[in-house]
């Protein structure tokens, strides 16, 4: 059977009503007029973008959302879960991998009719059901992010021999579309012997192969992604490089490590992080999953006129998305906002925000002395990396700036010990501290398919301390003795992953007083949690213990929370 491939339009069985999309996603309560209009605005200046995508890329609306609309608009139903089961397979056959991509749609079996679920209804896409036999469907809207995991469930590493040679932009493209349905967060180009190969770090925790290319094509992919970045970088032997760029709503940051080699010379490997930045959720701090009494503290950060906000975890823990998420609520106070990172994670549109990128010339500690020149009332400072720095932020939050920034370490009390290692005197730090947070993310089990089982002697020696320390913190806990797993096998619910369909957030949040500052200078990290419970304090490993005990978590999403 031929494959094919088409471009022109010439039938689509669905009608459009006549309403306009912005007001229909106003009448589902998703959106207001003022954020219409001002997307319609910035649609002026950019008129190749559609309104919807342009309240994505924002952060005011969800893929769900605008899911919604377009199926009233175009009087389709809404298909919030694809089936992968359904896939047509015979149907499948007769068009081109990559014109399911492009169109963004997938048919699935039904019995009646075929069902065509697209990202929105296509003359394209009836064109080509027509030429390949079929008259009998029904379109229904889903999401992007639905839609492509249909597809590379469906195809798989199928994609390349049906596409045939790919050039490197066409290699980078799969594989971040493949990344991105898999709802990855990181891929990896690696380097062996002769060749690179491709996998992708899942939201599973566990590390999939994609694809394996030869060492010339290797060396094309990593020079061709040099040339996406912004800003423009040169690779240099010896130097490990770091830049982004924009694929489609996806901010991806890029990071080129050179590898020594006797196989080849000037071998660089890359690593790509992407930053799922589209939905309204990032840009809202009552979207992200915390409780009112952690929204109450976080949301106080606004009453504070100077001093140093501290987000600490490891990398992926989510505390961008929260600290992102804190400036949009911070901004609404109209303060001057500057931000100094490397490099930008995401771009803010707001009047008062100035978002500053360090270069090799220009580090963290000469940005933030140039800023303060221009008398910020906020200031966020990407990462304190080295002593420097820290000083150079001390200083700024004692000289009437309300200063955030990020730490890496293990939790919220222990950051002192972090700012020790970097040859920082803490008390100078601790003394114009007002909040420092700690923060995970988990990924829930399906509820509809998950198994119980009996907790085995390792595991209980391992709860089993964990639940005698909360008991000296004073904590309300019970033994646990039964706990949920993933089923591999999955269900309908979950796409056939076992696990929720997004991550949330688990956080703690330590609030300093004067008092709680020099007993935390003065004492034992454990005696410190004691004292700081007493204020109210709920360390990490209580809350990972009370989702396990619920069955929200799995053992191993329970180590991740709790460092073990």
């Amino acid at each position: 059977m031929s494959v094919i491939n088409l471009q022109e339009p010439e039938i689509i069985k669905t009608s459009v009503k006549t309403s306009r999309l912005g007001d229909i996603l106003v009448s589902l309560g998703v959106c207001t007029d003022e954020l219409v209009n001002e997307a319609l605005m910035l649609q002026e200046i950019s008129p190749d973008k559609l309104l919807g995508e342009i309240l994505l890329e924002k952060r005011y609306i969800t893929e769900d959302d605008l899911a919604r609309a377009v199926a009233e608009q175009y009087s389709c139903r809404f298909m919030p879960l694809i089936d992968v089961k359904a896939v047509d397979t015979h149907i499948c056959k007769k068009i081109s991998v990559q014109f399911f991509i492009d169109k963004c749609f997938i048919v699935l079996m039904s019995a009646e009719k075929c069902i065509v679920a697209a990202y929105k209804p296509d003359f394209a896409i009836s064109t080509a059901l027509i030429k390949a036999g079929i008259f009998d469907y029904e379109f229904a809207v889903s999401t992007k992010t639905v839609i492509y995991d249909a597809i590379n469930s469906r195809f798989g590493a199928d994609t390349e021999s049906l596409n045939g040679k790919q050039t490197p932009a066409e290699i980078i493209k799969e594989v971040i579309m493949i990344a991105i349905a898999k709802k990855s967060a990181n891929i990896r180009i690696k380097f062996t012997t002769d060749s690179f190969y491709v996998n992708i770090d899942t939201q599973f925790g566990t590390t999939e192969a994609v694809k394996s290319i030869s060492l010339e094509s290797g060396r094309a992919v990593v020079r061709v992604l040099t040339e996406y970045c912004e800003p423009k970088i040169n690779l240099v032997p010896g130097y490990p490089a770091s830049s982004k760029f924009l694929h489609g709503d996806y901010d991806i940051r890029v990071e080129f490590l050179p590898i020594e080699s006797h196989f080849a010379n000037n071998i660089f490997e890359a690593v790509l992080r992407i930053h799922y930045s589209y939905s309204k959720e990032m840009f809202n701090l009552s979207n992200l999953g915390f409780t009112e009494e952690e929204l109450v503290i976080l949301k106080s950060i606004k009453n504070y006129s100077n001093g140093i906000i501290f987000w600490t975890g490891p990398t992926g823990s989510g505390k961008t998305t929260t600290i992102y998420a804190t400036l949009k609520y911070l901004s609404q106070t109209r303060k001057q906002i500057f931000t100094i990172e490397d490099p930008v994670e995401n771009r803010m549109s707001d009047i008062n925000i100035t978002q500053l990128q360090v270069k090799e010339q220009f580090g963290f500690s000469a940005a933030i002395r140039t800023v303060l020149r221009c008398e910020p009332k906020i200031l966020m400072i990407g990462e304190i990396r080295d002593k420097e720095t820290a000083e150079t932020a001390a200083i700024a939050s004692e000289t009437g700036h309300l200063v955030l920034t990020t730490l890496h370490t293990n939790s919220a009390l222990s950051f002192f010990k972090r700012l020790e290692a970097l040859g920082v005197k803490p008390d100078r730090i601790i003394e114009n501290t007002k909040i420092v947070m700690a923060q995970r993310l988990y990924l829930p089990l399906c509820p509809y398919c998950r198994t119980e089982r009996e907790v085995k002697s390792d595991d209980e020696r391992a709860l089993s301390a964990v639940y005698e320390n909360l008991k000296t913190l004073n904590l309300e806990v019970k033994k646990i003795n039964l706990v949920f797993e993933r089923q591999r096998a999955g269900c309908v619910h979950c796409n056939y992953t076992g696990y929720g369909k997004e991550r949330r957030a688990v956080i703690e949040i330590a609030v300093f007083d004067e008092l709680l500052r020099d007993f935390a200078m003065k004492n034992t990290l454990l005696d410190t949690e004691r004292a700081f419970a007493k204020k109210g304090f709920i360390p990490l490993k209580f809350k990972a213990y009370n989702l396990l005990s619920e069955g929200v978590v799995d053992l191993n999403q329970f180590y991740t929370i709790t460092n073990r």
